[in-house]
């Protein structure tokens, strides 16, 4: 009789051991999934908004013109930092080729706003946003946006004026 109890005894702790390693792994997993929720821009679709002013992209006479805006979804953003407005508005795929995860593009009007959407890749980093305006001088042509900016604000928003691009600090 000794022997049973002692075999059962023995049974019971080997059961609630191996029981109690899964209950571990399942709050391991929990602590896991909770810290990526707080700390990692976890973002499925990337809503941005183009609002441009009715002083944008002038000519030589002063008239206000439509500017082509390109987006791009982006692993890492030094390539495209980097890169020059001739390289972006002639080569842009092969230049950013290691990095392009996605590429949009629209034309914007003086005084219009533009709406774009498309999900946004896990393994996305940044988003690279180019104005293509006619004079360059002094113009703010080319920004970054990280990825963690669409879990601060949805969607974000930019402001095409004159011959800058702006994150929007409102939204």
């Amino acid at each position: 009789m000794a022997a049973w109890i002692m075999r059962c005894t023995v049974a019971a702790g080997v059961a609630l051991a191996v029981s109690a390693c899964g209950t571990w792994q399942s709050v391991k997993d929990a602590t896991v999934d909770a810290t990526r929720a707080v700390f990692v821009a976890k973002v499925k679709q990337m809503n941005l908004m183009l609002e441009s002013r009715a002083v944008l992209n002038q000519n030589g006479q002063g008239q206000s013109l439509p500017v082509v805006i390109r987006i791009y979804q982006l692993k890492d953003a030094k390539a495209f930092a980097e890169a020059s407005y001739a390289q972006l508005l002639n080569d842009d795929r092969a230049l950013l080729k290691a990095d392009l995860l996605g590429r949009m593009e629209a034309t914007v009007a003086p005084g219009a706003t533009v709406k774009l959407s498309a999900p946004m890749p896990d393994d996305a980093q940044s988003v690279g946003v180019v104005g293509f305006f006619r004079d360059r001088s002094g113009a703010e042509w080319q920004l970054v946006i990280p990825k963690a900016q669409w879990k601060k604000t949805d969607p974000v928003r930019l402001v095409v004026n004159g011959n800058r691009l702006e994150l929007d600090g409102s939204s």
